[in-house]
């Protein structure tokens, strides 16, 4: 009878522990979806920014140029 009270202790600590790690890790989640939620990664940036790419219809390169620099570069 004594082992069998202890087994059931057992495995009430176990499923204690699984539902404690259980309830942090959800509400970690939830906590890491709130701080991205308001985060706009695609606006224009502001202030002294720096554009990174500037489309310039002028000097477009031609199809052959484009292959030529994939084949070297493999971008």
């Amino acid at each position: 009878m004594f082992l069998r009270l202890e087994a059931v202790w057992n495995g009430l600590k176990i499923l204690i522990v699984f539902v404690a790690c259980t309830a942090m890790f959800y509400y970690g989640i939830l906590f890491v979806m709130a701080e991205y939620q308001g985060d706009h990664r695609f606006d224009e940036p502001e202030g002294n920014a720096i554009k990174v790419f500037e489309s310039d219809v002028s000097q477009q390169p031609s199809f052959q140029e484009r292959l030529w620099h994939f084949w070297q570069r493999g971008e």
